[in-house]
């Protein structure tokens, strides 16, 4: 069989801007705005018509006339629009929901009627097969193995070192719960020690933190998206810090693992985790607007407890992240690294994470947030801890 290999390409996307004022008000608004959103690959283009030539192969194949009789239930016009539909299903298996929309409505029987067919599941299983390598050798795939990995694992180590609320013990066991996540190569649509089971791309990120092993995996979607650095920065802190969340931070692997006392207890979780005071100034309304949960300290990795986390350990290491810049470089990249979060059920989130931290602000060349809506949770660096804090390693990109 003919070996198909896709081509990535990596280029900075034009950004359209309502004015300075506009965008230190409602970052969201310019990131999320039709035309500044992600721009895409040529890969799912590529990809969607290789499938479609395989699938036409098939249904040419007089020998296929079992799985033909599958495909009655899609009722559709002919055989064109029959491998139309084929790739199209194919492809959102493998690549997730941003892949070409049906050009009919399926139902779930009509798609179960071609799952476990083996002609079918042969295409998808090559299809997946050559993603995984795609991955191993895109750019910016390269970039993280190599260089960027490292060098925001040793940014959040050193924000976590000058954390005066934690005590030596507990710095200790947050960096080395950083430090000991390892890049795994293993397909991220795939759970379970072994992978034994798949689930859906349209279930994960472009970039997966998994906090059963500690380590650091790559999606499909990855290869949908053109990344600039500021993009890769935003989605490695993000995934990176949710090691150290409520819920993740007990698990894992590390030298010096943290484990809650009283697991089942609410009250003494609370109190029991090492970045309590952070969490409380989150959860604030005016910082986060993240109500308390009454009932669950830590449930799926989307509630506010771990985000909020997350979120504001993203802030702090950004700005840390990029050689000097102008500040309409920073505003282009903190714009386009902003997409990622559009289209999630809270895009003010951007405005939560990016424009509340005043590092930030200062490089995109904002004024300061007035008294009445600022809130900001950070810790100024004690004299102590900036001496004591090891400049990161891996050097700027």
């Amino acid at each position: 069989m003919k070996r198909i290999f896709f081509l990535l390409l990596f280029c900075a996307a034009p950004w359209t801007f309502a004015g300075n004022a506009s965008l230190c008000q409602d970052l969201a608004r310019v990131s999320c705005a039709p035309e500044n959103q992600k721009k895409q690959t040529t890969y799912q283009a590529q990809a969607h018509a290789h499938l479609l030539a395989k699938f036409k192969n098939l249904l040419a194949n007089p020998n296929e006339a079992v799985f033909k009789k599958r495909l009655v239930a899609l009722k559709a016009k002919n055989e064109d629009e029959e491998a139309e539909i084929l790739a199209t299903l194919a492809e959102k298996e493998s690549l997730g929901s941003s892949a070409s929309a049906l050009p009919k409505d399926i139902s779930m029987a009509e798609k179960d009627q071609l799952r476990g067919d083996k002609a079918y599941d042969k295409i998808v299983s090559d299809l997946d097969e050559q993603i995984q390598k795609d991955l191993a050798s895109a750019k910016g795939a390269q970039e993280i193995q190599k260089t960027l990995l490292l060098r925001m694992k040793n940014l959040i180590s050193q924000r976590i070192n000058e954390m005066d609320q934690l005590e030596p013990t507990q710095k200790k066991q947050l960096v080395d719960k950083v430090k000991a996540i390892q890049f795994d190569k293993t397909p991220c649509t795939s759970v379970g020690q072994g992978g034994e089971q798949k689930i859906s791309p349209s279930l994960t990120t472009d970039i997966f933190y998994s906090p059963t092993h500690n380590t650091l995996q790559l999606c499909p979607s990855f290869l949908l998206h053109e990344k600039d650095e500021f993009q890769l920065a935003l989605e490695l802190a993000q995934e990176l810090s949710h090691s150290i969340d409520p819920c993740s931070i007990a698990m894992g692997t590390s030298p010096s693992p943290f484990k809650y006392k009283k697991p089942n207890d609410l009250k003494a979780m609370k109190s029991q985790y090492p970045l309590h005071k952070l969490l409380s100034c989150l959860q604030e309304e005016k910082a986060s607007e993240a109500k308390v949960h009454a009932t669950f300290f830590c449930e799926a990795q989307n509630n506010t407890n771990t985000n909020s986390i997350s979120d504001w350990m993203t802030a702090e290491v950004l700005p840390r992240s990029f050689d000097k810049k102008s500040k309409l470089e920073y505003q282009a990249g903190y714009a386009h690294a902003a997409t990622t979060l559009c289209g999630s059920t809270d895009e003010s989130r951007i405005n939560r994470i990016l424009l509340a931290n005043p590092k930030i602000r200062e490089q995109m060349g904002c004024p300061p947030q007035a008294a009445k809506e600022s809130h900001d949770c950070s810790e100024k660096p004690s004299a102590a801890a900036r001496t004591q804090t090891p400049a990161p390693e891996g050097g700027r990109r």
